[in-house]
């Protein structure tokens, strides 16, 4: 799947083991960043559905905030192609 999100540089593949520590500590960092916006959410089977909607924008704004604070955002120009991948 591509988005306009590059977390390539999350990627633990194996290479430099300097570059491999550095991308799980950046992957730490988004999983905490994430509990925190998400940890005031509560949801359970006797939630309205009012509050669940609540829940819902309010997750959406803690996926969106974590991949701002811990993402590049791809910039792509007129010539670029997002359906080229590595494999290509």
């Amino acid at each position: 799947m591509v988005t306009g999100w590059d977390i390539s540089s999350w990627s633990n593949r194996g290479t430099v083991e300097e570059e491999r520590k550095e991308a799980e500590k950046k992957v730490e960092q988004a999983r905490i960043t994430f509990a925190q916006l998400t940890r005031q959410i509560s949801i359970n089977d006797e939630s309205t559905e009012g509050k669940i909607e609540e829940g819902a924008i309010a997750l959406r704004s803690a996926i969106t905030e974590t991949l701002e604070r811990h993402v590049k955002w791809r910039h792509w120009c007129t010539r670029s192609k997002q359906w080229w991948t590595n494999e290509l």
